[in-house]
């Protein structure tokens, strides 16, 4: 919105007012070359961690119960909730049940859309400074009709 409202010939100081953001926000906005993505965090450490192998195994040998591996793991000395158990088992059968063969996907759906944040970037910043990967993405995501009809009001 940055670089949008300056090719219109606001001013810096104009933008902070109508955008409510810091000047040296605004600054940086104004610098960058390309979109600021932000740093990914970094993994933390569950209290499943120590009994993972044991949970993969059991998962393996079918006991997808969540209650009866609480069970079997406090016996090993989890001291963590079934709560944790109960969303490790959840995204152990999400991760079975996306992985199974139900028809080949469209070339089109493997790519991951970016935050609302970045896609905003994409529709504002002018084509010809894009670089090759953002303008094959700006094309996926203009096949929607409704992102289409944003992005040509945006430009």
């Amino acid at each position: 919105m940055v670089h949008y409202l300056l090719a219109r010939g606001l001013s810096q100081r104009k933008i902070v007012s109508l955008l409510n953001l810091h000047h040296i926000t605004v600054r940086l906005y104004v610098e960058a070359k390309t979109f600021p993505e932000r740093i990914p965090s970094q993994p933390r450490t569950s209290i499943l961690d120590a009994h993972l192998a044991y949970l993969q195994q059991r998962w393996q040998a079918d006991c997808t119960n969540a209650s009866q591996i609480y069970r079997e793991i406090q016996v090993r000395g989890y001291k963590g909730s079934y709560q944790q158990v109960v969303r490790w088992a959840y995204a152990q059968r999400q991760l079975k049940s996306s992985t199974k063969e139900t028809s080949p996907l469209p070339v089109i759906s493997t790519f991951a859309l970016p935050a609302a944040r970045h896609l905003t970037w994409l529709f504002v910043r002018l084509p010809d400074k894009l670089s090759t990967h953002d303008k094959v993405l700006l094309a996926h995501v203009c096949q929607d009709p409704m992102c289409r009809q944003v992005c040509d009001l945006a430009q």
